[in-house]
């Protein structure tokens, strides 16, 4: 079930950073940086509960930059979206949060973890 949780959420960030902008939610039209931001600490909150790579923080870390670097390079592709740098730094702001978070806060993580796996970081 959790693990449904993040792929369906990777799934609409992805169609939401894909389509249009215009095609985009107005709940979501806001400022693009923290539009990145949130949602990469969104993916990775999600990734964390779901207990995805079981607790190996780098790992989840490295594959949603690679993540977010491959969507910026399919976006500058495509006629409606530019593919742009600050938006891959801001991907990595929003990762650095949560990551940092969690690597401060270790009962926070507990917490989000599921109680199969209590495992430190």
């Amino acid at each position: 079930m959790r693990k449904r949780v993040f792929y369906g959420l990777w799934i609409c960030a992805t169609v939401l950073m894909l389509v249009p902008g215009d095609s985009v939610p107005k709940a979501f039209q806001f400022w693009d940086k923290a539009q990145h931001a949130l949602g990469f600490a969104a993916l990775a909150i999600a990734a964390l509960w779901a207990d995805w790579a079981r607790s190996n923080l780098t790992r989840v870390s490295g594959i949603l930059l690679l993540y977010g670097a491959a969507v910026e390079c399919i976006q500058a592709l495509l006629p409606w979206r530019s593919g742009d740098i600050a938006d891959f730094v801001a991907d990595a702001v929003g990762l650095a949060c949560v990551v940092g978070g969690a690597r401060l806060f270790p009962t926070l993580l507990n917490r989000i973890r599921p109680a199969s796996h209590p495992k430190s970081v």
